[in-house]
C-alpha cells in the first residue's frame, strides 16, 4: 500500500488551515484507536514539547542531548520540509516508506478502516507511537502540533512536560489571551506527568503555571536569558541541555556516558544557512513573537546585514501585523510576498512590498542583496528546490 497515496486522503488541518475543524474535536475517538493498537501503557520515557514558539528547536537539541548521551532515542515533529518521513526520527534517521507501507499492509480490514478514520496529524502520531513502541525507544520526544489539551501527541502520555514560550498565535482555536493559551498548552499533562519545564514567561505568566500545574508535578523553571548576546537558538540549546541534565539526573542514569560539551547542532529550518553567497538564510518566523525573536538574532549574528525578504504566511496566520513590523524595520530593504498554494493574499499598500506568484523565485535568488527567507515553512521546499535548480 503506498503510503504518500494514504496520507493524501487523510484530512489534513496543516493543508486546509479549517479552524472550524477544532470547534467539535475531541481526543475520545483517537485515544481508542490507540488504546487498540498500543494498549493502555507506553513503553520508553516519554517527553512532550508545547509552546507557540521554540518547539522545534528544543526539540532537536534534546534529541541529539539524548542520542550522543547513548539512548536509543525517538523524535516526532511537524510539520516537515521536505518528505513526511522527517516527522518520525529514530536515533537520528528517517523512518522508511518501506516501514509504513509494510505496516500498512499487515493490517486486517477492520485494524485499517480504524486507521483510515484519523486525521493525518492523528495518523502519523499513532505510527510513532507504535514505531517508537515496537522498538523499545528509550527516550521519545513528541513536539506537540497545535496546542496541548486536544494535541494528538498528548496521547504519547508524556513523563516530562516541557514548555518553550507562550505567543499570540492560533487565537480563533486557543484562546484570546496569554492565559487562556497557555493553560491550553499546559493541557497536555497527564496523570503519568511527573515533572515540568519552563524559561521565565514573566510574573503573569509564571503565576498562572503555579496556579494551572497539579498538585505533584515538580516544576523546573529556566532563567538566564543573555538579550544582548545570545540567539534565539542560543537560549533554546542552553534551556535544552538543563532540561536533559535534570531528565538525566532524575532517571538516575549512570550506565550511560552524558556529553554536555555539545557544539549546537544545525536545525533545519532555523536560522539555516541554505547558501553562503549570495546569502540566503531561512528561518520559519510566523507570528510577531517569532518575528521579533528572529530580527534579534539576526542582530547578533549579522549585524551589518540589510535584508531582502521572501515571505509568506498561511491563510491562519495575523498577516497584516507581520507584515507592519517587517516594512516597519530599517534593516529590511523590500519584502517578496508570494501568494498561491493556501499562503494568504491579504496584504498591505507600502512601497516596500511586492506581492509575487512563486514562479518568481528562482529570479529573486538571483540577487546580490542578502535574503532572508521567513513566514511559513511551506516556502522551504520551494527555496530548496530553486537553489538546486542552480
Amino acid at each position: 500500500m503506498n503510503a504518500d497515496k494514504f496520507l493524501s486522503e487523510l484530512v489534513n488541518f496543516e493543508k486546509t488551515r479549517n479552524s472550524n475543524f477544532f470547534s467539535e474535536y475531541s481526543l475520545d475517538e483517537f485515544s481508542n484507536i490507540c488504546t487498540k493498537f498500543l494498549g493502555s501503557e507506553r513503553k520508553g520515557y516519554r517527553i512532550s514539547i508545547v509552546g507557540t514558539n521554540g518547539k522545534g528547536s528544543v526539540s532537536g537539541f534534546l534529541n541529539q542531548f539524548f542520542f550522543r548521551a547513548g539512548f536509543s532515542t525517538g523524535l516526532y515533529t511537524s510539520p516537515h520540509l521536505l518528505t513526511f518521513t522527517e516527522r518520525i526520527v529514530l536515533n537520528l534517521q528517517n523512518i522508511s516508506e518501506t516501514y509504513i507501507e509494510n505496516w500498512l499492509t499487515g493490517l486486517n480490514e477492520n485494524s485499517l478502516s480504524e486507521v483510515k478514520r484519523c486525521s493525518y496529524f492523528e495518523f502519523l502520531t499513532l505510527l510513532a507511537l507504535h514505531y517508537y513502541q515496537s522498538e523499545s525507544t528509550e527516550i521519545q520526544i513528541f513536539e506537540a502540533g497545535l496546542g496541548g489539551r486536544l494535541d494528538a501527541t498528548k496521547l504519547c502520555l508524556p513523563n516530562s512536560v516541557v514548555l518553550t514560550s507562550i505567543g499570540m498565535d492560533h487565537v480563533e482555536i486557543l484562546g484570546d489571551n496569554k492565559k487562556k493559551i497557555l493553560r491550553e498548552k499546559m493541557g497536555i499533562i497527564v496523570p503519568e506527568t511527573k515533572y515540568f519545564f519552563s524559561p521565565d514567561l514573566g510574573e503573569e505568566l509564571n503565576s498562572e503555571i503555579l496556579e494551572v500545574l497539579p498538585e505533584g508535578i515538580e516544576l523546573y523553571s529556566f532563567e538566564g536569558y543573555k538579550p544582548e548576546l545570545e540567539t534565539y537558538l542560543e537560549f533554546n540549546f542552553r534551556f535544552s541541555e538543563f532540561i536533559f541534565q535534570t531528565i538525566s539526573g532524575n532517571l538516575g542514569i549512570s550506565r550511560k556516558t552524558i556529553q554536555t560539551e555539545m557544539k549546537i547542532p544545525v536545525i533545519q529550518g532555523r536560522l539555516e544557512v541554505l547558501r553562503e553567497s549570495p546569502f540566503v538564510i531561512f528561518d520559519n518566523a510566523h507570528n510577531l513573537q517569532a518575528l521579533e525573536s528572529l530580527f534579534h538574532s539576526l542582530n547578533v549574528l549579522y549585524p551589518m546585514n540589510q535584508w531582502t525578504v521572501i515571505f509568506a504566511n498561511m491563510k491562519d496566520k495575523n498577516i497584516s501585523e507581520n507584515l507592519s513590523y517587517l516594512v516597519n524595520r530599517p534593516d529590511v530593504l523590500r519584502i517578496y510576498q508570494v501568494i498561491g498554494d493556501n499562503f494568504s493574499s491579504d496584504s498591505l499598500e507600502n512601497d516596500k512590498i511586492g506581492v509575487v506568484t512563486q514562479d518568481r523565485i528562482s529570479q529573486i535568488l538571483s540577487e546580490n542583496d542578502p535574503i532572508l527567507v521567513t513566514g511559513s515553512f511551506r516556502l522551504y521546499e520551494r527555496i530548496f528546490s530553486s537553489l538546486n535548480q542552480d
